[in-house]
């Protein structure tokens, strides 16, 4: 994770960390599983509708909630663009970013889906 609104600076580990995911994505467990994954301690979770427009007033009640439990609020990168312009920049969001790293690079990867799907190039 990286702290909102500082998308270069170095990664915070979240192992150990109580953390009050924020989130308006489809399947908020998904991410409430993830940041258990990696160690961090979700307290709750904060679940919004995909693509929900955050108010100020929100912000500031997750962001007492968060305090009130010493807990950090951690977000989606998704969902920090919306939220980054509401934030108290003392808060001390984080936003958690997920790389996909394909072994044997794209191309291998797209040619075994296409050999599988059996809409590959067939050679006369």
């Amino acid at each position: 994770a990286h702290p909102l609104g500082c998308s270069g600076a170095s990664p915070v580990p979240l192992t150990g960390r109580s953390v009050l995911p924020v989130a308006g994505i489809a399947r908020p467990e998904r991410f409430r599983r993830f940041l258990e994954e990696t160690g961090a301690s979700p307290l709750g979770a904060e679940v919004f509708r995909d693509h929900h427009p955050f108010t100020a007033a929100e912000v500031g009640r997750l962001e007492g909630q968060a305090r009130a439990a010493r807990a950090v609020p951690v977000t989606t990168a998704k969902d920090a663009v919306r939220l980054e312009p509401l934030v108290d920049p003392d808060a001390g969001w984080l936003v958690l970013e997920v790389e996909l790293e394909v072994e044997g690079g794209w191309p291998d990867l797209l040619e075994g889906v296409s050999k599988h799907s059996g809409t590959g190039r067939r050679e006369e």
